[in-house]
């Protein structure tokens, strides 16, 4: 079982915030299976990436991940995507 906002709640706020951004509204209506990804937090950004459980596979990343993130220090949410076979190289959208 995957909740939509992950397991930890100290991540939940974040994520439901971020869930819940007009700019993200594109990804809300593709996933059919939305699922927390992870939280990154340091440095100078924060960013909430989730995918759709319909393209995650045991052993391989998931295609689709997607997310928002924005400066550490506040600012306006940006969206971005995961590259496709990267761990951490974000593409803005």
């Amino acid at each position: 079982r995957y909740p939509r906002f992950g397991v930890d709640p100290r991540a939940a706020p974040l994520a439901r915030e971020v869930w819940s951004l007009d700019g993200f509204a594109g990804f809300r209506e593709f996933a059919r299976f939305p699922a927390l990804y992870r939280v990154d937090r340091g440095g100078a950004a924060h960013c909430v990436w989730f995918t759709d459980l319909r393209y995650t596979l045991p052993g391989m990343l998931p295609p689709f991940r997607f997310g928002m993130c924005r400066r550490a220090d506040a600012g306006p949410w940006r969206l971005y995507r995961l590259r496709l076979f990267t761990e951490d190289e974000r593409q803005a959208l």
